[in-house]
């Protein structure tokens, strides 16, 4: 068995550039593109083709994804270079590594950018003393991590999670909702399916409407018409809380259960996010990502509070389809993550 090298880079502290081992075989189909006395990006392509099960219709396409699979490097070879011990984080080679930024912003993000909704005011949590950290995972209410595929639907995402680990809290069992009825039948409340939305708009649909069960309804990664059947409705909601936009007012809503938030995430080092806490302060504020937070924690080495942060990119993407992210004393923390109001349902 042949050990390959995959690289990755590696920014915690000192950064450093590691690699980490994975053991592949070449298939076949990658090494018609291969010419006879291969370079060392070809080999390193191929092994990340083979790692992640890429195809590529034509030579034309593969070496497209290969240039941009090479600029992935220079990139992390470059933040290699910088030495910076302030920098908590590590990124990585992943699945988007072979796509340009163009792609990754239309295929992968979907919090639409628009205002929030208006309506009837939202119950809201007020400013309280501190809290003790959070981490919902530890007590079997956060089911697996999903993958909105090539869809801009992580709104439904951010939406449906919180329902399912709110309705666990409430009731003590683990249920698995569906994001395809929100992508399919919440048009009139603003959503566009795969084209964005928000989780606002989202919960306002739930109030409304109720949530099916995945298994009555299960996700397409596509827009298609709407099936909703009331008699299959699984869970309801009688309205959402809101927290203080804060840090300390987003733990305070922490403690009641999983939130919704939105950030930016197409910035290179949040896409190539692999581990430790993503402290960045030059992420920009612009949101055009909806996730959700399911927890808050403190790390003692650094001194840093975090938010633990699911995303539905899969459990390849980042620590396992989670992100912790520092907390910020700026107004709208890092990549704008207190941009939106965050908020949670109120389970029927």
């Amino acid at each position: 068995m042949r050990k390959e090298l995959f690289a990755s880079l590696a920014i915690v502290g000192t950064v450093a550039l590691s690699l980490a081992l994975f053991t592949t075989n070449t298939p076949k189909s990658t090494t018609t593109f291969l010419q006879q006395e291969s370079t060392w990006l070809d080999e390193e392509f191929a092994k990340y083709i083979t790692h992640f099960g890429k195809t590529y219709a034509t030579k034309e396409e593969y070496l497209y994804r290969r240039t941009l699979f090479e600029q992935q490097l220079a990139f992390i070879g470059e933040l290699s270079s910088r030495n910076d011990a302030t920098v908590k984080y590590r990124v990585g080679l992943n699945r988007f590594s072979d796509l340009s930024d163009e792609e990754f912003t239309s295929r992968y993000l979907g919090d639409s950018g628009k205002p929030e909704p208006e309506g009837d005011d939202k119950p809201s949590l007020k400013q309280a003393p501190a809290v003790a950290p959070i981490d919902w995972r530890d007590k079997g209410v956060v089911g697996a991590v999903k993958d909105q595929g090539r869809c801009g639907s992580c709104w439904s995402f951010s939406t449906v999670g919180p329902v399912e680990e709110n309705y666990a809290i409430k009731y003590g069992k683990q249920i698995v909702l569906s994001e395809q009825q929100l992508v399919d039948c919440s048009w009139d409340y603003g959503n566009a399916g795969c084209n964005g939305g928000l989780f606002a708009q989202g919960y306002q649909y739930v109030q409304d409407f109720g949530l099916e069960l995945a298994a009555d309804y299960p996700y397409l990664a596509s827009d298609g018409n709407c099936t909703y059947d009331g008699s299959k409705v699984a869970v309801n909601i009688v309205g959402t809380v809101s927290a203080d936009r804060s840090p300390q007012g987003l733990k305070q809503l922490l403690q009641t259960g999983p939130a919704s938030i939105s950030l930016h995430a197409s910035d290179p080092t949040f896409r190539a996010y692999t581990g430790g806490i993503y402290n960045n302060p030059d992420c920009p504020t612009s949101v055009n990502h909806a996730v959700q937070t399911v927890g808050w924690g403190h790390d003692s080495e650094s001194g840093l509070d975090y938010f633990i942060v699911r995303n539905s990119w899969g459990a390849t993407w980042g620590d396992k389809g989670y992100i912790k992210i520092a907390e910020s004393n700026t107004t709208l923390g890092i990549c704008g993550m207190l941009y939106r109001v965050p908020m949670l349902p109120i389970i029927a």
